[in-house]
């Protein structure tokens, strides 16, 4: 038997020496003494530098425990090794490099906890934003960091994948109902929008005594109907404009005023005649000369229209909440039409006052949605416009 360093020959056998756990172990058959000695510790020093590279990926990278398996691997397989060298010392740096890299996963799962703790309050914070757009970006911002934050405590890890993976499909899914809700609501606009025309097609046929009226509460409706993609509206507006042609009506400046002066000797007009009145306005607008008087004119038409539309609205309210509210004196009747509005004026000041505060609040990116909110305002201010003139005029039947 011949002994050297980490191994021995026997019966033209080579052995490895036992070290810790491992007995002596047939490495090989001998045909060179020299040569196979030097092959089988070259051998153990390729596996060797395969540990010195781990440990230097180790120290560059602060991700230590992606190559814990790698570690454990070349544990185990160490004592199968057919080389010579010092097995024992080799196999006690692998383990303390195992013992550094679990360390140091400890740590990172202690510091991963306090990570997702702190994603999961941003989420919950990003989901209460009002605008879809502004907290889509902020969510998926958090969720690129969530992906790139490592495990966190093994204790806490589950629950916390849990948490932010509820409240992140919670958001996706109130998004996804809350345009499903957007979609469906602007083609049921759309499908209004197109029965308007239909319905216009249908006043083609009639005289334009019986024409106007209908036109004009269809021209309402149609102002009253919802926001639609801008594109698919332009069509459906120049189809609808195509089927409702504005009368031609030749006329001078000397007829405008003289239907003014009609309008403002009236002590009393019905729903129809105002539709047609109105109509008429219309016209003389659509296919009038270019005059500075005729604007003015114009303009004291359709206020005083709006007055007497008011004053019908009101007189009405007075009819429903007073029996025999006509019966009553004329000072009785003044007195309540000047109570009614009142509340009416109230009513539409708060109105006002709520969406101007709702403008601010929910600054839209959306140009669409900003130009929805302020015609909203105008025609609240136009409301609460008419109703003061209407208790100046009450004011002065009182003397």
């Amino acid at each position: 038997m011949k002994s050297f360093p980490n191994g021995f020959i026997e019966n033209e056998t080579i052995y490895r020496n036992a070290w810790g756990e491992h007995p002596a172990r047939i490495i090989g058959i001998v045909k060179n003494v020299d040569f196979s000695i030097a092959y089988f510790e070259s051998n153990f020093e390729k596996f060797k530098s395969q540990v010195d590279m781990l440990i230097e990926r180790i120290d560059q990278t602060e991700n230590r425990g992606s190559f814990l398996n790698k570690a454990k691997h070349l544990k185990a397989t160490l004592p199968e090794l057919k080389g010579l060298g010092d097995f024992q010392a080799l196999d006690h740096k692998i383990s303390d490099l195992i013992e550094l890299i679990l360390k140091t996963i400890k740590g990172n799962r202690t510091k991963n906890t306090e990570i997702k703790g702190q994603l999961i309050r941003q989420i919950k914070a990003a989901t209460d934003l009002l605008h879809w757009g502004e907290a889509t970006t902020q969510i998926l911002s958090i969720q690129k960091k969530w992906f790139h934050t490592g495990p966190a405590k093994a204790s806490k890890e589950a629950r916390l994948n849990e948490e932010f993976k509820n409240i992140l499909n919670s958001f996706f899914d109130q998004k996804k109902f809350f345009y499903d809700d957007k979609n469906n609501l602007i083609a049921f606009y759309e499908r209004k929008y197109e029965a308007l025309i239909q319905e216009a097609k249908k006043l083609e046929s009639l005289s334009e005594d019986q024409k106007l009226p209908k036109l004009e509460s269809l021209k309402i409706a149609w102002k009253e109907n919802g926001v639609i993609k801008k594109i698919k509206y332009d069509q459906l507006k120049k189809e609808f404009d195509r089927v409702n042609k504005p009368i031609k009506v030749d006329f001078n400046l000397d007829q405008v005023l003289q239907l003014i002066q009609k309008l403002k000797t009236k002590k009393e007009i019905s729903k129809s005649e105002m539709i047609k009145y109105r109509q008429q306005l219309t016209s003389f607008d659509k296919n009038g000369f270019n005059h500075p008087k005729l604007k003015l004119l114009l303009t004291e038409g359709n206020e005083w229209l709006d007055l007497s539309e008011e004053l019908l609205f009101i007189e009405g309210l007075c009819q429903k909440k007073h029996l025999k509210f006509h019966e009553k004196s004329m000072k009785n009747q003044l007195e309540i039409k000047v109570q009614i509005t009142h509340k009416l004026l109230k009513r539409n000041q708060s109105e006002l006052k709520t969406l101007e505060d709702n403008s601010i609040i929910f600054n839209s990116k959306s140009s669409a949605f900003d130009e929805i909110v302020a015609k909203k305002i105008k025609f609240q201010k136009k409301k609460i416009k008419i109703k003061k003139k209407l208790l100046l005029n009450f004011d002065v039947q009182k003397f």
